[in-house]
């Protein structure tokens, strides 16, 4: 949730944005330029974005690692024979 909600947000006012520009200007076909837009806006903001991620990625990584490492010492693995 903390690493898609600056982008969810973003995309969300662009569409807004592009919804009313859709009701001031019916005749212009905006969605043929409105997907366009979003992946763009979409991109800008994932590259805008990633360096304040490092931190919490990290964080995340490491807590999953670590559950992974408990997991396998608290857990035998069967044994075939």
């Amino acid at each position: 949730m903390h690493l898609s909600l600056p982008i969810v947000a973003a995309l969300l006012v662009t569409n807004v944005a592009l919804g009313i520009l859709t009701r001031a200007a019916p005749q212009l076909n905006l969605f043929g330029i409105g997907f366009p837009i979003t992946i763009g806006v979409g991109f800008l903001m994932v590259a805008l974005i990633m360096p304040y991620l490092l931190l919490p990625l990290q964080n995340l990584f490491q807590s999953g690692l670590e559950m992974i490492q408990s997991l396998s010492q608290t857990t035998p693995l069967p044994v075939k024979r």
